[in-house]
C-alpha cells in the first residue's frame, strides 16, 4: 500500500466517523425537538394550550359578507381583542411580581459572585449575569417563559388588529360601511 492510499484510508475513516458523529447529532436535536414540541402542545396559559387560544381567538372572515356578517365579526373581533388584552396584562402583572423576587435572588448570586475572593480579577457584568441565571435553574426558566407568554400575547393582539384593519377594509370595499350608515 502507497503512501497516498494510507492517507485516503485514513481520510475515509475519518470522515465517517464525523458522519456517525453528525447522525448521532441529529438524533439528539431530533429527540430534543420532539420533547419541546410535546411541551409546547401540553404548556397551558389561563387554563388552555397555545393552539386552543389561536382557535379560539382566530376569526375567519369571508370577503364577500353581508352588512349582518360584518357586524358580527368586528363583534366577536372585539370579544377576542378584550380576551387577548386582558390576558397579555395580567401576564404583565404576574411576570412584574415574579420579577421583584426573581430580581432579587439574581442580584444576590451576583454579589456572591462579585466578593468571591479566590479570582484575581472580577469577570466582566455580563458574564456574572450568566452564571447567575444559570444558578437560578428554574427560576430562570419560569422568567423566560412569562417573556415567551407575554410575547404571545402581544403577537395575538397584533394579530387581532390587523384582522379588525382588513374588516375595515372588507367594509368599505363591499360597501358595507355605506349600508349600514357610516356615510
Amino acid at each position: 500500500m502507497t503512501e497516498i492510499d494510507t492517507t485516503q484510508a485514513q481520510v475515509q475513516n475519518q470522515a465517517e466517523m464525523i458522519g456517525e458523529e453528525i447522525q448521532g447529532a441529529l438524533e439528539r436535536s431530533q429527540a430534543i425537538e420532539d420533547v419541546v414540541t410535546t411541551t409546547l402542545r401540553e404548556k397551558r396559559t389561563f387554563n388552555k394550550t397555545v393552539d386552543e387560544w389561536h382557535r379560539e381567538l382566530t376569526v375567519r372572515i369571508d370577503p364577500a359578507a353581508d352588512p349582518a356578517k360584518v357586524m358580527k365579526y368586528c363583534s366577536q373581533l372585539a370579544l377576542s381583542l378584550d380576551t387577548a388584552y386582558k390576558n397579555l396584562s395580567t401576564t404583565k402583572v404576574l411576570y412584574s411580581n415574579y420579577k421583584l423576587s426573581y430580581n432579587s435572588a439574581l442580584n444576590d448570586r451576583i454579589t456572591a459572585q462579585a466578593n468571591n475572593r479566590s479570582r484575581k480579577v472580577v469577570p466582566a457584568l455580563e458574564t456574572m449575569e450568566r452564571v447567575a441565571q444559570g444558578e437560578l435553574g428554574d427560576r430562570a426558566l419560569t422568567s423566560a417563559q412569562y417573556e415567551t407568554f407575554i410575547e404571545f400575547w402581544q403577537n395575538m393582539v397584533f394579530k387581532l388588529k390587523d384582522l379588525v384593519e382588513l374588516t375595515k377594509t372588507m367594509a368599505m370595499c363591499n360597501g358595507t360601511r355605506y349600508k349600514v350608515g357610516e356615510y
